[in-house]
């Protein structure tokens, strides 16, 4: 019989979880690797003279199956399927926004505070400050977060109806 494999490599954290769902597509684990990587380079400016060592660490994991199995045919499109919703599921965005709205928000917002408290403006002055501040982090919120949010908790739900789909057949 043949035999197909497939090699993945994986952050450490999510080594069992990752196996487990391989061996519900009905993959083997026939080896695991946990791989430790250094790798040192020097820059230099001006005035100083950097080291720097980048340390990577990851497990590589290597799977059998037949390539002729029960329920093939059903369930190759349902193991894409997962993969690609898991893919969507895991990059999901942070909810706090980037650095540059936050600096940019921060600043508007920490000052318009400090010129309110001081008594210099009166807070309905300072109100349509504070609003310009907040703006891109609401806008953000809205417009990126949320819907990419959505996306990814879609691709989940599907990755569990996909899961309990691949239980009604193995039963």
């Amino acid at each position: 019989m043949a035999i197909e494999s497939k090699s993945i490599t994986v952050h450490p954290d999510l080594e069992q979880s990752i196996i487990e769902k391989f061996e519900m597509f009905g993959w083997t684990l026939a080896n695991s690797q946990e791989i430790h990587s250094q790798t040192a380079h020097t820059d230099e400016d001006a005035f100083f003279v950097y080291h720097t060592t980048t340390t990577t660490n990851y497990v590589k994991l290597l799977f059998h199956r037949e390539r002729q199995f029960d329920n093939a045919d059903v369930i190759r499109p349902l193991e894409n399927e997962y993969w690609e919703n898991y893919n969507i599921s895991i990059s999901a965005p942070r909810l706090i926004p980037g650095k540059i709205i936050l600096f940019y928000s921060g600043v508007i917002c920490i000052s318009t505070l400090i010129m309110l408290f001081a008594g210099e403006s009166s807070f309905f002055e300072c109100l349509p400050i504070l609003l310009a501040g907040l703006a891109p982090v609401i806008i953000r919120h809205f417009l990126y977060y949320r819907p990419k949010k959505k996306y990814a908790d879609n691709a989940r739900l599907r990755c569990f109806q996909i899961e309990e789909k691949i239980e009604e057949i193995g039963s």
